[in-house]
């Protein structure tokens, strides 16, 4: 299971369906809201997101249960008073669609799950450091 960073949140140019069975992403508007640590993963409930270079590997890598798709992303304007060099790598929306334990990529309820294959070419390819990797499933 994957914890990645929250470096920002869903832009005010997000489109959501509130559903009942919980909030459902339309349109994809991240804002970084902080300097964050140059993760390929990150989230803010209830999407995931893959820088576009990381992304592009999953899909040559053939691994299944997500799709990426076009995202708007911006950057708080109190990030760049605070450092006005800063920039953020391009991301894509990491729409997960499969199944966990069957899977490359899936959703255990909210949690992000990963296959040994995908957390392998993950951790080959992109920059993890401030994402918790927890053994999944839980004991209990």
């Amino acid at each position: 299971m994957l914890e990645p960073e929250v470096p920002g949140g869903l832009g005010d140019r997000t489109e959501v369906d509130y559903l009942p069975e919980g909030m459902r992403v339309l349109k994809l508007h991240y804002e970084f809201a902080w300097r964050a640590e140059g993760d390929d993963l990150a989230t803010s409930h209830p999407v995931f997101i893959v820088s576009e270079r990381v992304g592009a590997v999953l899909v040559g890598e053939r691994l299944t249960g997500f799709r990426l798709a076009e995202m708007e992303q911006t950057v708080d304007e109190q990030v760049y008073e605070l450092d006005p060099t800063f920039t953020v790598q391009p991301f894509a929306w990491l729409q997960l669609t499969g199944a966990p334990g069957v899977d490359d990529f899936a959703l255990d309820d909210v949690e992000l799950v990963v296959s040994e294959r995908a957390l392998a070419v993950l951790r080959e390819h992109a920059q993890l450091s401030l994402c918790d990797i927890v053994p999944w499933p839980p004991a209990g």
